[in-house]
């Protein structure tokens, strides 16, 4: 194998290792969104996977919006999934299995773009003993996309003990598992709330007679 294939393996699996292990389990964030009127709650997390040798990342932006303080706006999750340069796009059909309970879910918005980055460190060579430099570019496939959740999954998943979702990139599956301390900060989000104003910042008060007869 020649020394770019190598460091393109190393750097996979280092970065599936991160992924897996490194990462936290992400922070649910409240943003006040003063032009609607209104607040966005979100969480963003990551995982990694391999299959059949193949390295595929994954970053999940879940969110939910709330401007009517009667409704209970759904979970909507933007994803980013990571593969190698030549892998075809994802298939709009796969599945969120919840706890033993298996949905068949949508993807929407998809499409793909190519990410490059660059590379570069120092090795031994084993035949003379020296420190060798080496760099490169390694090229992905991000594949992106939209997939809303409904009230029956995020009842589910609040009691649930493991959440996986099925991916396929033309015929090739491949699964992410949402379990221990990052499936208890996305419970953590489902049931976040924003905070109770006794009056709308951008409400106005209608004027009244006694008022005007003050002034």
């Amino acid at each position: 194998m020649n020394l770019r294939y190598n460091t393109f393996v190393s750097l996979s699996l280092l970065s599936f290792v991160i992924l897996s292990n490194c990462v936290s389990p992400g922070r649910v964030e409240i943003t006040k969104d003063e032009f609607k009127n209104g607040y966005i709650i979100e969480l963003e997390q990551s995982f990694g996977n391999i299959e059949d040798g193949r390295t595929y990342l994954l970053t999940l932006m879940y969110s939910r919006e709330f401007f009517d303080p009667k409704v209970q706006p759904p979970t909507i999750i933007r994803f980013i999934v990571s593969t190698p340069e030549k892998s075809y796009d994802l298939e709009p059909n796969g599945f969120l299995k919840i706890s033993e309970k298996t949905f068949n879910v949508k993807f929407e918005g998809l499409y793909s773009s190519l990410k490059s980055e660059s590379y570069h460190g120092t090795r031994t060579d084993m035949a003379t003993g020296k420190e060798v430099s080496y760099s490169g570019v390694n090229t992905s496939k991000q594949l992106k996309g939209v997939l809303q959740l409904t009230k029956e999954q995020e009842a589910l998943i609040s009691e649930s003990q493991s959440v996986t979702l099925r991916m396929y990139s033309g015929s090739s599956p491949f699964s992410f598992v949402i379990k221990e301390e990052r499936l208890g900060k996305l419970k953590e989000f489902l049931k976040t709330n924003p905070p109770e104003e006794t009056q709308p910042a951008n409400r106005v008060v209608p004027e009244t007679k006694d008022r005007k007869k003050s002034r």
